[in-house]
């Protein structure tokens, strides 16, 4: 990424200094947990939780086989913009001779990957299912022996987030390319991190043998493991000043400016106060939020921070130190600062403008 630089554009009483390079990221992601979900003619729940091999699509005995991806987006900062997600598998045993659409379909409910293994399914592979253990997802279970899907097979969207087209070629990869909805889905997952569960894929069960198996996050091969790429825009420092300062005895009006940007992280970000009174009292007020109206006070000051939850740092120099720790959980947060000096001709508070920070890269 560029180094940012500062920009300025007044809208009104507002400025707006801000870097003008935009921290875009990307990341490949490994599941988390993978299995299939088994159907089963005489009823009995089958599982995979560890294998190396998760099935999709319709065996040769008309047998229905889903696959369930999860992957642990903790690390996308919660206030990253994704703009972009794709999803490559690799095929490791096919019973099909053409082509097929498989869909990802969001997942709505809460599934388990314990340890089981499938015995060899028709045709070979691990499309089989074997004796699940506790936590396991089956056909019928989200966690094996006691919750189940409300729907047996999964509960999914019934709308796919991206189709593509799964060849015939073991060892080649399908990618579900991004799209709109793929960008939502892992948007959302970021954001609200309760509602990861993932995706279904939904192979073409309108007739059979349609089956596939794909390499899950056990197989011995790390190039052969499910990759989900996701880009996202990771938010810029900005600065807005807000409204203007007021002079009180001084010549000319008491002004907050800031040192650099808050990026994350800055340890040399500071503010420092010019103008205004002479006097030595001088302090700075921080809150969470503006104030929605300016507070008058008289003698064209006012105040711009909210001042129920306003905290009141006293300047001990000319400076105000604020370093910027490496904390990717402040990237979008915004503290507005203002400053203060005490005027003794007459005795009132002299205001500045104010700063509202926005931390980001």
């Amino acid at each position: 990424m560029n180094a940012p630089r500062l920009v300025t554009a007044a809208v009104g009483s507002l400025s707006l200094f801000a870097g003008t390079s935009i921290a875009q990221v990307t990341v490949t992601l490994e599941p988390s947990r993978d299995v299939t979900l088994f159907e089963d003619t005489s009823g009995r729940a089958l599982a995979n939780g560890a294998g190396s091999q998760f099935c999709v699509g319709v065996d040769a005995a008309g047998r229905r086989k889903r696959g369930v991806l999860a992957f642990d987006v903790s690390g996308i900062p919660s206030a990253a913009t994704i703009t972009s997600v794709s999803l490559q598998v690799v095929i490791a045993m096919n019973i099909d001779y053409s082509p097929r659409d498989s869909g990802l379909h969001r997942v709505t409910q809460d599934w388990g990957e314990a340890g089981s293994l499938s015995v060899p399914g028709l045709g070979g592979g691990q499309c089989g299912g074997g004796a699940p253990m506790a936590g396991d997802a089956t056909w019928t279970h989200t966690f094996f022996p006691g919750s189940t899907w409300a729907t047996p097979g999964g509960d999914f969207d019934a709308t796919a987030s991206a189709t593509t087209s799964v060849g015939i070629t073991v060892g080649a990869a399908a990618t579900w390319a991004s799209t709109a909805q793929l960008v939502a889905d892992v948007q959302g997952w970021v954001t609200t991190p309760g509602t990861n569960f993932g995706w279904l894929m939904l192979g073409d069960e309108s007739l059979s043998p349609t089956a596939r198996a794909f390499f899950t996050r056990e197989d011995a091969t790390a190039a052969q493991r499910p990759q989900l790429t996701v880009t996202y825009d990771e938010p810029t420092a900005a600065i807005a000043s807000v409204g203007t300062g007021c002079s009180g005895s001084g010549a000319s009006n008491l002004s907050l400016q800031a040192s650099g940007l808050p990026q994350v992280p800055n340890p040399s970000f500071s503010v420092s106060l010019s103008g205004g009174p002479a006097g030595p009292i001088r302090g700075y007020a921080l809150s969470f939020a503006l104030s929605p109206v300016p507070i008058p006070l008289g003698g064209g000051c006012s105040i711009f921070v909210g001042l129920p939850f306003a905290t009141i740092i006293p300047a001990l120099g000319p400076t105000l130190p604020l370093p910027v720790p490496n904390n990717p959980d402040l990237l979008g947060a915004s503290f507005p600062l203002q400053g203060l000096a005490l005027d003794a001709a007459p005795t009132l508070f002299v205001t500045s403008n104010a700063l509202n920070l926005t931390f980001g890269r």
